[in-house]
């Protein structure tokens, strides 16, 4: 193996090794929030504030729709991973809001494109249904007038939120290092070095 592909191969390791203890204890990447920075919570509305989804895991019934409304200054993007509802890249201006329906149970974590570690869940039912988690949701662009705080926020752990952001590091670094092992095998095979 070329000793410059090795050496990035260990600086890439080291790098995302030393980030995920730091991720971990900033939270989970939300800039500028202080207190708290997972909570849950009951109701029909997630506020985007200071680049974090507020609450971050929401319990809502089957049928219920969810507003999220972006109380920031920055444009921010609400996706479910893997398309299971909403467009993680339409954009949703300062003091614009979207809702989207969700009609069956299971956990439909979301994210914001525009902001590494601004990510939330939503739980439907009792969140067992593993089945349901690549359910449907059909998005109603609304209106943000009379959006009011969340009720029943509790603080919880955000270490998820920070192992989180150290895997998305990990997994491109391996990704990198991959492409970089392709492109070093034409050579090789060649004779060139």
């Amino acid at each position: 193996m070329n000793k410059r592909l090795a050496a990035g191969i260990v600086v890439s390791l080291a790098l995302a090794f030393m980030v995920a203890p730091l991720s971990a204890g900033a939270g989970g990447f939300c800039s500028g929030h202080e207190g708290e920075v997972m909570t849950t919570g009951a109701g029909s509305t997630v506020e985007m504030s200071e680049n974090c989804f507020r609450p971050t895991v929401l319990r809502v019934q089957q049928g219920a729709k969810v507003t999220f409304v972006n109380n920031d200054p920055d444009v921010h993007s609400v996706g479910g991973v893997g398309g299971s509802f909403g467009d993680m890249h339409k954009e949703i201006p300062a003091g614009e809001s979207v809702a989207y329906a969700f009609k069956e149970e299971g956990v439909y974590p979301y994210a914001c494109i525009f902001h590494p570690g601004m990510a939330g869940a939503i739980v439907v039912g009792d969140g067992e249904d593993p089945a349901a988690s690549a359910g449907t949701a059909s998005g109603v662009t609304q209106p943000s007038a009379g959006a009011t705080s969340l009720a029943g926020s509790q603080g919880a752990p955000a270490v998820w939120l920070g192992l989180g952001g150290a895997l998305v590091l990990l997994v491109a670094a391996v990704v990198s290092l991959a492409r970089a092992l392709t492109r070093a095998r034409k050579p090789f095979a060649q004779g060139v070095e």
